[in-house]
């Protein structure tokens, strides 16, 4: 291969390796942000912090549209610091539409975070759907 090639190829597979996924939520303005990428019905999470201090506790909710309303299909809670940039263990499974086989609609978002220096973060407004 000629090294003009090989010098593209590598910076593609490096861009590829840095992109954390979609973008989908974020936190103290846009000083932290949540992506997410999806595989099958398996949706996994990176944590982007740019803030001054380590992200000591986080909280992740994934909802769908179910046959009633919005349900909340997936929760995930979990201490842990993280600097600038981390993946999250835990991963979300989104149920499949039964006509298409593929994920069914969601939308994730951030709902918690604490930093190492004590400050917190939450969403301005939480709705919840209450049958009467």
């Amino acid at each position: 291969m000629r090294p003009v090639a090989l010098i593209a190829m590598a910076a593609g597979l490096a861009a590829a390796q840095t992109t954390p996924g979609k973008f989908v939520s974020s936190a103290f303005g846009d000083r932290t942000k949540l992506y997410e990428s999806e595989q099958d019905s398996r949706v996994k999470f990176t944590l982007e912090n740019s803030m001054p201090s380590p992200i000591v506790h986080y909280a992740i909710e994934t909802w769908i549209t179910g046959p009633r309303g919005p349900v909340c299909a997936c929760s995930i809670a979990a201490d842990s610091s993280i600097e600038s940039k981390g993946a999250i263990p835990k991963e979300c499974t989104i149920p499949t539409d039964s006509e298409t086989g593929k994920a069914v609609p969601h939308s994730s978002r951030i709902v918690g975070l604490r930093l190492a220096n004590g400050w917190t973060w939450h969403p301005g407004a939480t709705y919840r759907v209450h049958k009467n």
